[in-house]
């Protein structure tokens, strides 16, 4: 807990010698200078822990620049004029990034950079008395596989099998918040894209994807949230 000038104050008083020359009259002028002293050696505390804090980069802030030069950012994926909290969304989600390429993986890659995100993998065909009147088709058939049993099937997924869409909600603008922005953020920061996309993400989740894989990104905007 940071202390405050007066703690300070206090704490000087009492480590003074003993005597009538060393008053402890907290009117006093002398009481009063150890105060204004106080204010200082507080403003160096309070800058300690807020740096001790940003030792999670989570809070990272005056040691941001630090955070990205450990991390190898900005690369190839960031763009010019990013927030600070955009920023830190790529530092988290770079060092947090344990490896792998399943669904969880890229779930809580992108968890850092805000916004719901869902993963949908997989477009079965239209299959009468399963589907609904206006479901996609989603019709690929590229032939005939064996079937193990020495008949064939047809092989419906060859098109679709290695595409795989990432949702996204909210999409479209973050709004400042307090104890998220700080004092110079903009008070609403529109993505860049006119057509609503988000290039930066979309190029990290490219970076990562597997390579015999297509990505179809979806945006959304909850218009109630």
């Amino acid at each position: 807990m940071k202390r405050s000038p007066k703690d300070y104050r206090d704490m000087f008083l009492a480590l003074q010698p003993l005597g009538s020359a060393w008053t402890k009259r907290l009117s006093s002028r002398w009481a009063r200078l150890w105060e204004a002293s106080g204010e200082g050696l507080s403003r160096v505390e309070e800058e300690v822990l807020r740096l001790a804090r940003e030792a999670n980069p989570l809070y990272a802030d005056a040691s941001l620049e630090d955070w990205e030069a450990v991390t190898g950012l900005p690369d190839e994926c960031s763009r010019e004029g990013e927030s600070r909290d955009t920023r830190r969304a790529a530092v988290v989600a770079k060092l947090q990034r344990p490896g792998g390429q399943s669904i969880d993986f890229f779930l809580k890659f992108l968890g850092p950079f805000g916004d719901k995100v869902e993963i949908q993998e997989g477009y079965p065909p239209f299959q009468a008395s399963v589907s609904l009147a206006y479901d996609r088709l989603w019709e690929c058939a590229t032939g005939a596989m064996d079937d193990g049993n020495g008949g064939t099937v047809v092989d419906w997924y060859r098109g679709w099998s290695f595409v795989w869409t990432i949702i996204r909600t909210n999409h479209g603008s973050r709004r400042f918040r307090a104890g998220r922005e700080r004092a110079g953020d903009p008070l609403v920061i529109w993505y860049l894209n006119k057509d609503g996309t988000d290039p930066n993400i979309e190029c990290r989740i490219n970076q990562l994807k597997p390579a015999h894989t297509q990505v179809v990104f979806d945006y959304r905007v909850d218009n109630e949230g």
